[in-house]
C-alpha cells in the first residue's frame, strides 16, 4: 500500500469514525434532553402537587375554624335563650305566684258540674300532656271529680282553680321556650348572612 492508500483509508476509518461519534453523541444528548424533559416535567407536577396541597390545607384550616366559630356562635345563642328563658320564667312565676293565691282563696261553694264524657276530655286531654314529663312539683292531673246519679261530674272549685292555673304557667313555660329557641335559631341565621 502506498501512502496514499494509507492516508485515504485512515481518512475513510476516520470519517466512519466521526459519523459513528455524530451518532453515538446524538443519541447520547436525545436521551439526556429527553431524561431532562422528564425530570422538569415531574418537577412541575411535584410543585403543583406541593401548591395544591398547600391550597388543601389552608381551605381545611379555614373550614375548621368557621365550624368552631359556629359552634361557638351557637352556643352563645343557645345559652342567651335559656338565660332569657329563665328569666321570663322567673318574672312569669311571680305573676302565678298571685293567681295561684288566688285559686286557693277560691269559695267552694257547691262546685262545678260537667258532664261525664266532658269531665272524661279534660282527663284525658291532661294525660295526654303530662304523658313521658317528668314529675312537676304541683299536681298536673285534674281534680279528681265526684260522680251523681244525673250522670255529671262535680268538681271542686279551688282544685279546678288550681288545676287552670297551673295549666296556664306550663303553657306559659312552653310558650317562653319555643320564644327562646326561635330567638336562637333566627339570631344564628342573622349571624350566618353577615
Amino acid at each position: 500500500m502506498n501512502q496514499r492508500g494509507i492516508v485515504s483509508t485512515l481518512v475513510l476509518y476516520g470519517i466512519i469514525a466521526a459519523v459513528v461519534l455524530g451518532i453515538v453523541g446524538t443519541a447520547v444528548y436525545k436521551a439526556n434532553h429527553w431524561c431532562n424533559a422528564q425530570c422538569e416535567d415531574l418537577m412541575h407536577e411535584v410543585e403543583k402537587l406541593d401548591f395544591d396541597i398547600k391550597v388543601l390545607q389552608k381551605e381545611k384550616a379555614d373550614a375548621q375554624e368557621r365550624a368552631t366559630a359556629l359552634a361557638l356562635m351557637w352556643s352563645a345563642k343557645v345559652d342567651e335563650a335559656a338565660r332569657l328563658a329563665l328569666k321570663l320564667k322567673e318574672m312569669h312565676d311571680a305573676a302565678y305566684k298571685e293567681l295561684r293565691i288566688r285559686a286557693a282563696n277560691v269559695n267552694r261553694a257547691g262546685g262545678v258540674r260537667f258532664r261525664a264524657d266532658l269531665a272524661g276530655v279534660f282527663r284525658d286531654s291532661a294525660s295526654a300532656a303530662n304523658e313521658g314529663a317528668a314529675p312537676a312539683a304541683g299536681d298536673q292531673t285534674p281534680p279528681p271529680a265526684v260522680p251523681d246519679a244525673t250522670g255529671y261530674e262535680a268538681y271542686d272549685e279551688r282544685e279546678l282553680a288550681r288545676f287552670f292555673v297551673d295549666a296556664s304557667a306550663a303553657y306559659r313555660d312552653a310558650v317562653n321556650l319555643w320564644r327562646a329557641c326561635v330567638q336562637a335559631y333566627d339570631g344564628v341565621a342573622l349571624e350566618q348572612l353577615h
